[in-house]
């Protein structure tokens, strides 16, 4: 579910994201679209590898450690199973830090060369073509401000289908894991105590996927 779940957000982008540079480049974001559109198809691809190829089997590590360690009475990995969920947390933290920070420095730094260019272009066509300037300047004013409104539109949108496409597997998760709680719940008066620690455990391990 969490790797399908990955796979339907990648292809969402590779969907999405032509269409928002192709309405950034309308509304003058020139600078921003030469930032962006290398920057996310490198880091999404990044992301992509680094989830499927790192963390998930991290994961599958952790889930490996509570079985051998609550099914076997000889030999305690609890150490070894805590050890790669903390792993997997910190390193989940310090990988969404770097992605936000990038992205907020350079969208910043994009966005002021960006509208400096487009004050510049709005004040040259109004102080240099004699007559219709003060016209074209206001209307490429209005042109600017519906090409945004319509990029707002397809970022809303896509946003709403990525929701959607969450949603579902989300919500499957959860479900596992609060079945798994109740399950390890009804065993454990039942005297059967290393399986409702393993069962505790895996539920504890399905919070990463949820995350």
């Amino acid at each position: 579910l969490a790797t399908n779940a990955i796979l339907s957000i990648k292809k969402q982008m590779d969907t999405i994201f032509p269409i928002l540079i192709t309405m950034l480049t309308a509304m003058g974001g020139t600078t921003s679209v030469s930032i962006y559109q290398p920057a996310m198809a490198f880091l999404t691809g990044i992301l992509l590898n680094f989830f499927t190829h790192i963390l998930l089997p991290i994961f599958i590590f952790s889930v490996i450690f509570d079985i051998v360690s609550n099914l076997s009475g000889n030999v305690k990995m609890e150490k070894f199973s805590s050890f790669f969920r903390s792993s997997f947390k910190w390193i989940m933290g310090i990988v969404f830090t770097i992605f936000t920070a990038f992205l907020s420095i350079q969208g910043l730094t994009a966005i002021s060369i960006d509208g400096i260019s487009i004050r510049t272009a709005k004040y040259a066509i109004r102080s240099y073509i004699p007559i219709l300037g003060s016209y074209l300047s206001d209307g490429m004013g209005v042109i600017l401000a519906s090409s945004n409104l319509i990029k707002n539109a397809v970022g809303g949108a896509g946003l709403l289908m990525l929701l959607a496409s969450l949603l579902s597997p989300i919500l499957e998760l959860v479900i596992f894991m609060l079945i798994l709680k109740l399950t390890a719940g009804i065993i454990e008066p039942l005297g059967n105590r290393q399986v409702a620690s393993f069962i505790t455990s895996l539920s504890k391990s399905i919070v990463l996927l949820i995350s």
